[in-house]
């Protein structure tokens, strides 16, 4: 979003916090930035908002905003989210989506049957699709593949030729997250995980791939210094590059076919 011209009130880890104990030290911090984003929203005056998952923030912020609105008497602008919120993992999930039509007036689903329970439930919803068709459809657009045999494939021979792999090394991809919170809590794992199998696997190694954050990426570096195998970081590359890595990792799924 930042590369099509976003300009972000503050960084997304300042309100990229998991779990109930690690939230209680930044809930002051949440509440400011939660404030900062109301007040510029209302002096922004939009016809529409759209909210992207973090459903606890935003869902916050819309309700904020909508009182906001009838405090001063002013037309509500629309309010999309994007991503519904994971009902089907919830015990009475279904019921709990009534409450949303409250403050949320469309629904954008990238899960099928999402948009269907939706509307079920009283709430406006439209299926989009999920985000990694885009992959499927960059990959065989540059293949000029029929649409019948359209699928997300790597090829492992270059990414072995690009990272110098041995032909008998085996790959392990990893994928710690996309948050600084969740990737410090998923590396030491990885880690003790690869020095348990450094001595009966042969030729390990490691592909991490490092989502498209800077704080993240740096935090990735530092922490891979010492580790017992050699380890290749995937930050910023291309679709095809990213397909390539889990194709020649045996324990990544190499091919998400799709079919008309």
């Amino acid at each position: 979003m930042a590369s099509e011209g976003l300009k972000s009130l503050f960084s997304m880890e300042d309100i990229s916090v998991m779990g109930l104990w690690e939230l209680l030290p930044h809930l002051y911090r949440i509440r400011l930035k939660l404030k900062e984003t109301v007040e510029a929203a209302v002096l922004f005056e939009p016809h529409v908002v759209l909210t992207v998952d973090s459903k606890g923030f935003s869902f916050r912020f819309l309700k904020q905003l909508r009182a906001r609105y009838i405090q001063k008497n002013l037309d509500i602008p629309s309010h999309f989210h994007y991503v519904a919120p994971s009902f089907w993992a919830w015990k009475g999930g279904e019921a709990r989506l009534r409450g949303l039509a409250e403050f949320v007036d469309h629904l954008l689903c990238i899960l099928p049957n999402e948009d269907r329970i939706c509307r079920l439930n009283g709430l406006h919803a439209t299926a989009v699709g999920h985000p990694v068709l885009e992959d499927v459809l960059e990959l065989n657009l540059r293949n000029k593949s029929t649409i019948h045999e359209w699928r997300a494939k790597g090829n492992a021979d270059d990414f072995r030729n690009k990272y110098a792999v041995p032909a008998g090394a085996t790959v392990i991809s990893l994928l710690p997250g996309s948050r600084v919170q969740e990737v410090s809590r998923m590396l030491p794992i990885f880690s003790d995980t690869v020095k348990l199998m450094k001595d009966t696997v042969p030729q390990l190694m490691t592909v991490i791939h490092v989502a498209p954050n800077e704080h993240v990426e740096n935090f990735i570096a530092g922490a891979i210094h010492g580790w017992p195998v050699p380890v290749i970081l995937i930050s910023g590359g291309t679709t095809q590059l990213r397909y390539d890595a889990f194709s020649v990792s045996p324990l990544v799924p190499q091919d998400l076919h799709f079919q008309k």
